[in-house]
């Protein structure tokens, strides 16, 4: 960072050798970490690098080093500020000092500042640093630490070395709907989460939580490299159903929502180590062509981890698990608890996420470019396709269409940054469609391959009387009356676009 730099202080203390620097800060914590009240709060790590506890209480930190002094540590609670040997202590930058000790008077600014930690007397300089502009959700840290390298960290590494390697635990299975006859009645103390730590080290759990989706504190207990732990909704309950399951710990507060929730790991510090927003529907699931209802047969999702017996399992552990693309129903009924999922690949299709167009509503002369992010294990060798035709379904009471890859157009899509994929190699694809007449309503979908064989499409295909058919695909009308402009005050207009199965059209639906 060409505007940083290194302030280095006097480090003699008046009656011993100082070893406290600044470490690590983080000046837009969006997301990251919670402070104890459950703010998303800069903070700024201190790191003592003696073989001798020091109790800071009694210094003084600042953001604004040509003002000696500043924020004073508070000194009346020494179990708080004391930091062992080779230790790290966060100190919350949030301006609110109401809030505990270690909660600083002033926050840090994005833009750049300075961040200054003094002696008693409020002059003596200890150490400071200046910094420039900072990355969302990046710290900045020395590396190794306590030295003078300092490093913008992606992994940021709140209380603990910022050499360490990154903590790899990721939630791996879910039963969050297990199965009963009688729905409404399931055992929810056999509900499960199940981690896995597919890093290099082991990893001590204590003091971690589920915060959200269900509560509970994880025990003293180490999760090695490799290995599987499952959390149970209630550990009697889990056993007697699993009794060949020995990794198991539970008795968690809550239960799963049997149509999804958000479900989220944060260590002792609070730090956000996973998360999942499972779901029973979307990409978490299967479109399938419902029973004839009222003379018309309608769309339904379907996914056996929903009450049907099975778990919902990550398919490829290497690419991020958030997505509903990486997890599926497990192939074993009443899920894989404590070992290896029974869906597990470490080569898969490519992900296809964030497909968007614009104009979201063309005019007859506009052409229409659609972007899409794709994630593989390896970004060599990746096809994107846009297949597109002017929609001209005809449906009937008793056929139903199925797909014909010769109605469609096709177009290549490019991460080059000349297709309006925003920068060149940055993961997003882009094409652009042609204009198309007033009135004309445009089906297409996207298919991604890599060098190998695997070959995904999305919207995903259909389930049609048994078979995968790509006919639930994406739509947008062009329309030379729309406005997009908005005024305030008017109402918001949505638009319901219905192919030609549906009486083509665009209904303009105001929200009321």
């Amino acid at each position: 960072m060409s505007d940083f730099a290194l302030l280095a202080g006097n480090r003699l203390a008046d009656y011993r050798q100082n070893t406290l620097v600044i470490n690590e800060f983080m000046a837009k914590n969006d997301g990251f970490i919670r402070d104890p009240q459950g703010d998303y709060d800069d903070w700024i790590e201190i790191y003592n690098y003696g073989d001798n506890a020091i109790n800071i209480g009694g210094l003084y930190l600042t953001d604004d080093l040509s003002v000696p002094g500043g924020w004073r540590i508070p000194d009346n609670n020494p179990a708080a500020t004391t930091i062992g040997p080779h230790g790290y202590l966060l100190i919350w930058a949030d301006s609110e000092t109401n809030e505990g000790t270690l909660h600083a008077s002033f926050k840090l600014s994005a833009d750049g500042e300075q961040i200054g930690l003094f002696e008693y007397d409020g002059i003596t300089l200890i150490d400071g640093v200046k910094f420039g502009s900072q990355a969302e959700e990046s710290s900045y840290g020395r590396l190794p630490d306590s030295s003078d390298n300092w490093q913008v960290l992606s992994s940021p590494t709140p209380g603990w070395s910022n050499k360490a390697n990154p903590i790899e635990v990721l939630i791996n299975e879910i039963m969050y709907h297990p199965y009963h006859p009688h729905p409404g009645a399931e055992n929810i103390g056999t509900e499960y989460i199940e981690l896995f730590n597919r890093g290099s080290e082991p990893v001590n759990l204590a003091g971690w939580k589920f915060n959200n989706g269900v509560d509970f504190l994880f025990p003293d207990i180490t999760l090695g490299s490799g290995e599987y732990l499952v959390v149970a909704g209630n550990v009697n309950a889990f056993t007697a159903k699993y009794p060949g399951v020995n990794n198991v710990i539970g008795g968690w507060d809550g239960r799963l929502s049997n149509s999804g929730e958000m479900i989220e790991l944060v260590n002792n510090l609070g730090v956000r180590i996973d998360w999942v927003r499972y779901a029973d529907e979307g990409d978490w699931a299967l479109r399938e062509l419902g029973p004839v209802d009222r003379s018309h047969r309608g769309w339904v999702w379907s996914n056996e981890h929903d009450g049907g017996g099975k778990s919902l399992e990550l398919i490829n552990p290497i690419l991020p698990n958030e997505y509903g693309q990486n997890w599926t129903a497990g192939i074993s009924n009443e899920g894989t608890p404590g070992t290896v999922n029974s869906v597990t690949a470490d080569d898969v299709a490519p992900l296809i996420l964030d497909v968007s167009h614009y104009p979201s509503i063309p005019g007859s002369n506009d052409p229409v470019t659609v972007t899409a992010r794709i994630i593989n294990e390896l970004m060599r060798g990746i096809t994107v396709t846009l297949h597109y035709r002017v929609d001209v379904s005809a449906y009937s009471k008793e056929s139903y269409p199925h797909h014909d890859p010769d109605d469609y157009n096709s177009l290549m899509m490019f991460d080059d940054g000349a297709h309006g994929d925003g920068e060149a190699d940055d993961g997003v694809y882009g094409a652009e469609l042609p204009s198309q007449p007033n009135g004309t309503i445009v089906e297409f979908y996207l298919e991604a391959s890599d060098a190998g064989t695997n070959s995904r499409t999305w919207p995903a295909p259909s389930i049609v009387d048994g078979a995968a058919e790509q006919v639930t695909n994406l739509l947008y009308i062009v329309d030379d009356s729309f406005e997009p402009y908005w005024t305030l005050g008017d109402q918001p207009i949505y638009y319901l676009i219905r192919g030609r199965a549906g009486q083509a059209g665009v209904y303009r639906v105001p929200l009321l």
